[in-house]
């Protein structure tokens, strides 16, 4: 697997990056909440419009989302090495259930918990043993 040798995302890019994949969703989210669809309906379209923009990506951008790649950022394992795509379902499934089940308080906790800390990794990030990370050329 190549190595990446990096420097960690700051509080900005990540900041920027989750802005871009989250407008989206909050877009559909007022889409639902405004119009007079069905309940299944309003799931659908928010479950589509989230795996649209926080889990399709990955397959096709090298573990980015398009805000990360726009903030040229790449979430890699602890060990600087390409995380594999279960990881990272797992990684974003576990934070959108803990920011939708906590009403986005998890979101506010994680971004203050990964700025003070000196390697900048959030609470999923460790849970997960992944890095956000500043995309670098690869080191093969």
């Amino acid at each position: 697997m190549p190595e990446y040798h990096h420097l960690p995302a700051q509080f900005n890019e990540r900041i920027n990056a989750f802005a871009t994949d989250m407008i989206p969703v909050f877009t559909s989210a007022l889409i639902v909440v405004f119009m007079q669809f069905d309940l299944a309906l309003k799931i659908l379209i928010m479950v589509l419009s989230w795996y649209s923009m926080n889990i399709l990506p990955y397959h096709f951008l090298n573990n980015q989302t398009l805000g990360k790649k726009w903030a040229e950022l790449i979430v890699i394992n602890d060990n600087r090495t390409t995380t594999h795509i279960k990881t990272l379902y797992a990684r974003e499934i576990f934070k959108v259930v803990l920011g939708v089940g906590s009403a986005g308080l998890y979101y506010l906790i994680s971004f203050i918990y990964a700025q003070n800390r000196k390697d900048k990794r959030s609470i999923h990030d460790q849970i997960f043993n992944t890095k956000v990370v500043n995309q670098f050329p690869k080191i093969t």
